[in-house]
């Protein structure tokens, strides 16, 4: 678990195994910068933040690995960017187990230039009305079932939720993009 400081960087480090997360942060900010994850029991990476200061306390990724977890990436409420590396293979299929990245709670995600595939649920799953994702540039690609999914997201008018420029959405078993109960 990392409780975080505006000086607290992981480094090169690498994670297999575990019976819960691989890393749990709570709340920011970090860095983790070339960390490998794989093989927890729950999900790779957890990121949570339930304070008023949230958005002041980033969490940055920077070419991770994430792999063969029950979920690659899990976001609640905190604010998380995650700048290239890959997470792909989180194995299992109940409700969001087996899911590359879920971001749900009010959290804030960006995604750029990351490669998300061949997990055997959604690649992306963002849930709830006010999460908020970018994701630019990125390979989401071969997940058995949704590329990338958005619900429940409310703002008003003019307002963007989500958005999704440049890279590559394909082979992804049931749909590309698709969004539910979103504005």
């Amino acid at each position: 678990t990392v409780k975080g400081g505006s000086r607290s960087i992981v480094r090169g480090v690498r994670i297999v195994g575990g019976n819960g997360s691989g890393i749990a942060i709570e709340p920011g900010p970090v860095q983790l910068i070339s960390v490998a994850v794989t093989q927890s029991q729950r999900s790779a990476i957890t990121a949570t933040c339930s304070r008023p200061d949230c958005a002041e306390r980033e969490i940055v990724m920077t070419d991770c690995e994430v792999t063969q977890s029950a979920v690659g990436l899990r976001v609640v409420g905190a604010r998380v960017a995650v700048e290239g590396g890959r997470i792909a293979e989180q194995l299992g299929t109940s409700l969001s187990s087996g899911s590359g990245v879920v971001a749900s709670d009010g959290a804030a995600l960006t995604l750029r230039n990351v490669t998300i595939e061949r997990n055997q649920n959604i690649g992306v799953l963002l849930d709830g009305p006010a999460t908020r994702a970018t994701v630019d540039g990125c390979t989401i690609r071969e997940n058995t079932g949704r590329g990338l999914w958005a619900q429940g997201q409310t703002a008003d008018a003019g307002v963007q939720t989500v958005t999704v420029t440049g890279g590559e959405i394909s082979g992804n078993s049931l749909i590309g993009i698709g969004a539910r109960d979103t504005s």
